[in-house]
């Protein structure tokens, strides 16, 4: 067993300067393509300020309150250049540079008459 073994050392050994002239002609996978630097990455469009969404509004005897991007507003307070000037049930309306802006917690129902007769 011990001389198969050797054999097998003696072997490699042998043979090692070529496996060297082999292993030396693989490429260097880490390498850049072609052997040139990567060309740069075009840079990213600018981001833009995500837009107001109202997410719930809270009507109470006492108070009347929106949740606009996560913030409780009422009437009155500010909301970047906008002043909350309305809270309704479905609906908060913003006062923007001289401008009326409605904001809907719902979409507008589009409400169809339903025939209901009954016959065959």
């Amino acid at each position: 067993m011990k001389r198969i073994i050797l054999t097998g050392l003696m072997l490699f050994t042998a043979c090692a300067p070529s496996w060297a002239v082999v292993l030396g002609e693989l490429p260097d996978p880490t390498r850049p393509l072609g052997g040139r630097a990567a060309t740069p990455l075009p840079a990213p469009a600018p981001v833009q300020a995500p837009a107001n969404i109202l997410q719930s509004i809270l009507i109470a005897p006492q108070r009347r309150l929106a949740m606009i991007n996560g913030r409780m507003l009422s009437v009155g307070d500010h909301l970047d250049d906008a002043v909350v000037t309305e809270i309704q049930p479905y609906e908060v309306v913003l006062q923007r540079g001289g401008q009326e802006v409605r904001m809907r917690l719902l979409s507008r129902l589009n409400k169809q008459a339903v025939n209901r007769s009954k016959g065959p």
